[in-house]
């Protein structure tokens, strides 16, 4: 993949939940890893990176998640 080509990047975060930006596949923590796959598979996406991340929870502890990034 060229990054120069890339149209959109979408991140999927495995602490939240939304529908897929080209339909309507829902994807939340009970389906994270399928929803990158959706991206992947349905529509054609590159994966970009899948790590960590840690924010700020509202108790003031922190949060942590996975986040993935994806190319169109």
């Amino acid at each position: 993949m060229d990054i120069e080509q890339t149209e959109n990047v979408v991140f999927l975060y495995s602490n939240s939940g939304e529908n897929c930006r080209d339909c309507d596949y829902w994807i939340d923590s009970s389906n994270f890893e399928e929803g990158i796959n959706h991206y992947l598979s349905e529509h054609g996406y590159t994966l970009l990176h899948v790590g960590t991340e840690t924010t700020t929870g509202s108790n003031g502890e922190p949060w942590h998640s996975t986040v993935a990034a994806l190319a169109e």
